[in-house]
C-alpha cells in the first residue's frame, strides 16, 4: 500500500514550463497532463489569468509512479 505525504509548503513551486523540462517532455505534453488532471497542480491567480504551479514532491511522485523496474542482469 502506497502512502502519500502532504507536500511541504516551504518548497519552491515549479512553473508548468519548469516541470516539463524536469520531466523531459514538451510544454504541450505538460499542459495536456495538467488539463486532463493526470498531474496535480496548484492554481493561483485569477480565472481570467490563471497561474498553475506544480510542487516538486508532485513531480518526484509522478516520476516514481511511472518508473518501470529493471528485470535484473541481462547476462
Amino acid at each position: 500500500m502506497q502512502t502519500t505525504q502532504e507536500p511541504q509548503p516551504t518548497a519552491a513551486l515549479h512553473t508548468v514550463k519548469d516541470a516539463a523540462q524536469i520531466l523531459g517532455i514538451s510544454l504541450s505534453a505538460m499542459h495536456k497532463l495538467v488539463r486532463t488532471r493526470q498531474i496535480e497542480y496548484i492554481e493561483l491567480g485569477t480565472e481570467l489569468k490563471p497561474k498553475r504551479r506544480i510542487h516538486p514532491d508532485v513531480v518526484k511522485a509522478f516520476l516514481q509512479e511511472r518508473t518501470v523496474p529493471a528485470l535484473g542482469d541481462a547476462a
